[in-house]
């Protein structure tokens, strides 16, 4: 397996370039590896992300892509936009 191409597989995940966390099969990801291979930090992993996004996503109410046109870089390790600008109308401060 290509490391850059996981989690990409059209034949898989429909759509595969486009983000949704509510996917049918979105648990069949190979982000933390498997068997053997498992992240041992997957579980920190997790909960560190569900406190970020629990934190984030509150304030980006109203938030929108500012850039329609976003950049991606794709190498061999991984597939990553360069940057997301967002532009916030109305968001909340904490």
């Amino acid at each position: 397996m290509i490391v850059g191409s996981a989690n990409r597989d059209a034949e898989h995940f429909p759509d595969p370039k486009r983000l949704d966390v509510g996917r049918e099969n979105a648990g069949d990801q190979a982000s933390f590896g498997g068997g053997r291979h498992f992240c041992l930090g997957a579980p920190l992993a997790r909960l560190e992300g569900a406190v970020a996004f629990g934190k984030l996503v509150p304030l980006l109410v109203g938030a929108e892509v500012a850039n329609a046109r976003l950049e991606w870089r794709d190498s061999f390790l991984n597939h990553a936009l360069e940057s997301l600008p967002v532009r916030l109308k109305g968001a909340k401060r904490a």
